[in-house]
């Protein structure tokens, strides 16, 4: 996958530290919760809800987290909560799988429990229409997970999505200048940009516009350029800047050496004032930034607001009340002040949107792999 070993060996703890929380927390998860009734219409009645296993769940996940992702995602909490596992890895990350498959074997789960399974995108559509299947925890694109959903929908089969993202940061005069630097060159560029949660659109205030993007340009020259994962993936990347530039935004640095033998493309920002051009609309997945300036809160919610996406936003400032109130109106499922992509094991990840449909995490993200029951009760 071309994951530096930091970034890889982050992966691992993380995933160390998903094993044990739903290990420790999907028991009290997966407790009868009584409903509480009102006594003077039903005084006689005692209901409660349980949440019972759906049977086999089949994980298509992709390539850029294949270790941690399927595992935080799906498998952990899917099993904690009494269901089998069928991972479908990416063909690019086969041997990840594989691992996956070993290590829960070498920790003594039950033979068959989990499995993973090799192919390619017809093995992924099979695993979707067969019988036998009951739930499908997809990650990957919007047009595979709109298939997926129609397909799930005929059969009657649940289905929890995550496809995909163009976070947004907003910067405001108020910030910590060297706080929010090191943010935005960490989560725009980090794993190269392929990651759901990668800030791709930067919308900074106009008081502090130039002063900030120089010294974001200083510190993004520090990143040393990274190859693609693949050819596939460098190909959108580098068709998307060819497009913007022609289009009329300007490049600050970077995005102008392709080296199509290694896929490398440098770590670059645009200034793009068109909102409307695909490098602010479409999921870019590279090292690729959009930045534009904006006057007012009014202003900034509309531009951050203006996306097909809804995965995660940022927003940079140490006022809370410019904060809470800009975290309301933000049409995304996950907001971050002062920090971005920071996934809370009891909290959830969950998108808005064309960005996914159900959630991760935490107590909402184990009961999803359950089918809910409610028994009342009639007391004498």
């Amino acid at each position: 996958m071309k994951k530096s070993i930091v970034e890889a060996l982050f992966d691992v703890e993380f995933t160390k530290g998903a094993l044990l929380f739903f290990a420790q927390n999907s028991p009290s998860y997966l407790q009868p919760e009584e409903v509480v009734h009102d006594k003077n219409i039903y005084p006689n009645k005692k209901t409660f809800l349980y949440f019972e296993p759906i049977g086999t769940i089949a994980a298509i996940k992709p390539w850029n987290f294949p270790f941690d992702l399927p595992i935080w995602s799906c498998i952990a909490p899917a099993l904690m909560a009494g269901n089998a596992v069928i991972l479908k890895p990416s063909p690019l990350t086969t041997k990840t799988g594989e691992l996956i498959e070993d290590i829960f074997l070498q920790a003594g789960a039950s033979e068959g429990l989990i499995q993973t399974i090799i192919g390619d995108d017809e093995v992924g559509k099979e695993l979707v229409q067969v019988e036998g299947i009951d739930m499908i925890s997809f990650t990957g694109s919007i047009k595979t997970g709109h298939s997926i959903a129609s397909e799930c929908a005929k059969m009657g089969k649940k289905y929890v999505l995550e496809m995909g993202g163009k976070d947004v940061a907003i910067v405001f005069p108020d910030c910590d200048i060297k706080t929010t630097l090191n943010g935005i060159t960490m989560h725009g560029f980090m794993n190269n940009g392929q990651v759901c949660t990668s800030i791709e659109r930067l919308l900074i205030h106009k008081n502090i516009y130039k002063e900030f993007l120089d010294k974001l340009i200083l510190k993004v020259k520090e990143i040393t350029p990274v190859p693609f994962a693949n050819k596939n993936q460098f190909l959108i990347v580098r068709k998307q800047l060819e497009e913007a530039v022609q289009t009329g935004c300007h490049i600050l640095i970077g995005g102008k050496n392709f080296d199509e033998d290694k896929n490398i493309i440098e770590p670059t920002i645009l200034e793009c004032i068109d909102t409307s051009l695909d490098i602010w609309q479409k999921e870019s997945f590279g090292p690729v930034l959009a930045v534009r300036s904006f006057e007012t809160v009014e202003q900034v919610i509309r531009l951050a607001n203006n996306s097909i996406y809804g995965l995660g936003a940022s927003v940079w400032t140490n006022n809370i009340d410019i904060f809470s109130s800009l975290a309301k109106k933000l049409e995304v499922g996950m907001v971050w002040q002062n920090e971005a992509n920071l996934p809370f094991l009891e909290g959830v990840w969950t998108g808005w949107k064309q960005s996914g449909f159900g959630v991760s995490l935490g107590k909402h993200g184990t009961r999803v792999y359950t089918k809910i029951k409610q028994i009342s009760e009639s007391i004498f």
